[in-house]
Order: C-alpha cells, then structure tokens, then sequence
C-alpha cells in the first residue's frame, strides 16, 4: 500500500494526474481494501498515507535544490566541445557536401523519468518505525 500510494504521490508531483488517478482506483483501492480487512485500523491508515506523501514532498524538494548543484558541479566535468576543424580545399577540388556539425540527440528509450527516480530514492530508504497503537 505504501509503494503504490508513494508512486501516486510521485505521479501527482510530477503533474501525470491521470496516471495517479488510475493508480488509484485501481491498485490503490485493491491495497486498501486488503488492508482494512486485515487490520481495521483507519488511523493507522491515514498516518502511512500521510506519511508517504510527505516523504515524497520531501523528496521532491530535495530534487528541485539538488538539481540545480548537480548540473553546476558537472559541468566541469563534460569535454569541451572543439569548434570543428575546417581544412583548406585546394580551388581546382570538386565540392564536397556539407557534413553537419550537430551532435545526435542522447537516445531516451532507457531514460528514467524524474517520478522514477524519486520512487527508486524512497524505496531504497529504510521505512519508519511506526508508533504503537493507541488504544
């Protein structure tokens, strides 16, 4: 329940609110129901779910400072980009076509999304210990 809820928060975070409105229709509410059979406990309920979607505002805070300093602190790092080579054509040579200087665009078939990695931060932080119930 807390995987799925902390994704549709993740979701919701990064403005995809009809792929957390379907999260939660269906797999959240298939969790849920589970849940309440098995424990009962609605307070408890509310404080996990209360409990991810501030975990994930704290994430998504976390990545919008980050960001920014990742970016600045890796730019040193790339290779400068050389100004292309231009060699002298004798004038008797035939003309050749010009060859773009542009770099491919990265391939993004296998780039994670922002949610993702949010979601694969928090699912590799050790979950809270939770309070004892109150009775």
């Amino acid at each position: 329940m807390r995987r799925i809820y902390r994704r549709i928060c993740v979701l919701r975070a990064t403005g995809k609110i009809d792929d957390a409105a379907s999260l939660e229709n269906e797999e959240l509410a298939r969790a849920l129901s589970i849940a309440r059979i098995a424990t009962n406990n609605s307070e408890q309920e509310a404080a996990v779910l209360a409990e991810e979607a501030e975990r994930v505002s704290s994430a998504t805070v976390l990545a919008e400072l980050l960001a920014p300093m990742l970016a600045e602190h890796l730019r040193p790092l790339a290779p400068p980009v050389a100004a292309p080579q231009v060699a002298k054509v004798p004038a008797t040579a035939p003309a050749m076509p010009a060859k773009s200087t542009k770099a491919a665009p990265p391939p993004t078939e296998n780039v994670p999304s922002i949610a993702d990695l949010i979601d694969g931060m928090l699912s590799q932080r050790p979950p809270r210990p939770s309070s004892p119930p109150s009775h």
